[in-house]
């Protein structure tokens, strides 16, 4: 039995989801894994048409950089319907949906008052999620 066989990246509309990728990349291609790039979509009017198509097409240059390196790769996308549902919400319903073995996701590492007021999608995805979560720091380099 293989540890990992799907992983699961989330991506918001504004995130930069490379580190994640890296990270992610380096455990799919270790275990054979398939990588499921999860795009969180703001429900509309929430995100400019414009901008929605920018994070499409980098989204889509992810994947294929990810299947030139000889990843199985599939792009899933889900409205966040905010504030009915959290993005934590969407990413623990997905990992479940789509029997993750793992997420990882990138964090801004948000300390103190920020952390406080803006709260932590990361930190809700690790108390929820089916599977284990692995947070990947902005700025950190994979090994």
């Amino acid at each position: 039995m293989t540890l990992f066989s799907r992983i699961l990246v989330p991506v918001d509309l504004g995130g930069d989801p490379g580190r994640a990728m890296e990270f992610a990349a380096g455990i799919a291609q270790r275990f054979d894994a398939e990588v499921v790039l999860l795009h969180l979509r703001p429900s509309a009017p929430a995100a400019s048409g414009t901008a929605l198509r920018a994070a499409e097409e980098a989204l889509e240059d992810h994947r294929l950089s990810l299947e030139r390196a000889g990843l199985r790769v599939r792009r899933i996308s889900r409205v966040l319907e905010i504030p009915t549902v959290t993005a934590a919400e969407v990413i623990v319903e997905a990992a479940g949906r789509e029997r993750a073995d793992l997420v990882v996701m990138a964090t801004h590492g948000r300390r103190g008052l920020a952390r406080v007021l803006l709260g932590s999608v990361t930190e809700e995805v690790l108390r929820h999620a089916p599977c284990p979560v692995l947070a990947v720091r902005i700025g950190d380099e994979p090994t």
